[in-house]
C-alpha cells in the first residue's frame, strides 16, 4: 500500500503540471491578437527563448536581459526583445499566487512538458510559438536582394521551441534563422532544414545537455535534417566553459568560475563571440 502511495504522488504531480501547462498554452494562444505594442521595421532582430519554468512571471531575469542585450550588440541587431516568451500578456490572464509555485520540482516538470509539446506536437506547437514571436516582432524590412536575420538565443528546452517554430518563422517572416543555444535540449530535427545555422554551446559540467545530445541526437541516424546540417557545417558544437545546467554555475550566472576567474555569463559570451568570428557573415 505504501509503495502504491509513493508511486501515486509523483504521478498525480506530473499529471497536474501537464494540465497546468496545457491551460497556460491555451491562455497565451488567446492573446495573439491583443498585442498593442508599436512595431518598427527591422533587419536584424534577437529574441531569447528559455525553458519555461514560471508561467506567472512574464519577465526575464536581470542576467537574461544583460545576456540578450549583449548578444544583440555583438550581432549588430537593430531590434532586441528583452521580454520573456510568449512576449504578450498571457501572464496577466494566468496569474495565481500559489505558495508552491516556486518549487524547483515544478520548474523541472514545466520544462519537461514544454519540451514534450515542442517535440511530440512540434508542428502544432511550433506554429503557435512562431505566431507569438511574429506578433511581437512585426514584419522585417526586406528587399529583393536582402533578407532579414532573426537570432533565436535559447537556453535549455528553448532550443526545442526554436526548432519547432523554425519552418513557420521562415515562412511567415521570410528571414534567415540563426539559433544560438546554451545548454540546448531538443529531440525533433525537422527544423534543421529551415535553419541557416545552429550553434550549440555546451558546458563541460552540464550533464543534462550532454545526456540529451547523447540520447536524442544519436537516435536520429541516416539521412535526416540533423545529419544534413552537420555535413553542411550548419550545426556546430563548442565547449563554453565549466558550466552546469542549473544553479550558481549555470550559463548566465554572475558567480565567478574558479578555473577561469571570469563570471559564468562572460564565459558564455566569449564562446558565442568565438563563433561569431568563425562565421562573420552569419553571426
Amino acid at each position: 500500500m505504501i509503495f502504491l502511495i509513493i508511486l501515486l504522488i509523483p504521478s498525480l504531480l506530473l499529471l497536474a503540471v501537464m494540465i497546468e501547462t496545457l491551460i497556460w498554452w491555451r491562455h497565451w494562444r488567446q492573446s495573439f491578437f491583443v498585442d498593442n505594442q508599436p512595431h518598427i521595421p527591422w533587419k536584424r532582430a534577437a529574441i531569447l527563448l528559455t525553458g519555461i519554468s514560471d508561467f506567472t512571471d512574464g519577465k526575464l531575469t536581470d542576467e537574461q536581459i544583460q545576456f540578450v542585450r549583449q548578444m544583440g550588440k555583438d550581432f549588430d541587431c537593430d531590434l532586441v526583445i528583452e521580454e520573456a516568451f510568449p512576449y504578450l500578456q498571457a501572464e496577466k490572464t494566468f496569474s495565481h499566487d500559489w505558495r508552491w509555485n516556486k518549487l524547483l520540482i515544478l520548474y523541472a516538470l514545466r520544462n519537461f512538458w514544454q519540451f514534450a509539446l515542442a517535440t511530440a506536437l512540434h508542428r502544432i506547437y511550433g506554429q503557435d510559438i512562431a505566431h507569438s514571436i511574429g506578433t511581437r516582432l512585426g514584419k522585417p524590412e526586406t528587399t529583393e536582394t536582402t533578407q532579414a536575420t532573426l537570432y533565436c538565443i535559447c537556453g535549455s528546452a528553448g532550443a526545442a521551441y526554436a526548432l519547432a517554430a523554425a519552418p513557420f518563422l521562415k515562412q511567415s517572416l521570410g528571414v534567415k534563422l540563426i539559433i544560438l543555444a546554451y545548454g540546448g535540449i531538443f529531440a525533433s530535427v525537422e527544423g534543421f532544414d529551415h535553419v541557416e545555422h545552429f550553434y550549440q554551446l555546451l558546458g563541460k559540467k552540464d550533464a543534462w545537455a550532454q545526456l540529451s545530445t547523447a540520447i536524442f541526437l544519436n537516435f536520429w541516424v541516416g539521412n535526416n535534417a540533423f545529419e544534413k546540417a552537420k555535413i553542411e557545417n550548419r550545426y556546430i558544437e563548442r565547449w563554453s566553459g565549466c558550466h552546469t545546467h542549473f544553479g550558481n554555475h549555470s550559463y548566465l550566472s554572475d558567480q565567478i568560475c574558479a578555473e577561469s576567474q571570469k563570471i559564468y555569463r562572460q564565459l558564455t559570451i566569449d564562446a558565442a563571440r568565438t563563433l561569431a568570428h568563425a562565421k562573420p557573415r552569419s553571426l
